[in-house]
């Protein structure tokens, strides 16, 4: 999410969008600039919680692969 919750991005943890919430009080006519750096800003943390997301998950794998013995 970006602006305090004013634009909101529901991803995958793969990264694949599902839904863009925008909050109807953060749209301003005379500034469309501010609310596409909010959109651009909702998408970066959305995938940033991705990747954060995926790392979780490969660390908790890794902890339960097998380890082979080299002789």
């Amino acid at each position: 999410s970006a602006g305090g919750g004013a634009v909101k991005v529901s991803m995958q943890a793969d990264g694949t969008v599902l839904e863009v919430h925008i909050d109807p009080d953060a749209v301003q006519r005379d500034d469309i600039a501010m609310l596409e750096d909010l959109v651009a800003a909702a998408f970066r943390d959305g995938l940033r919680r991705c990747g954060n997301a995926q790392a979780a998950a490969m660390s908790r794998v890794d902890t339960f692969s097998p380890v082979e013995d080299g002789g």
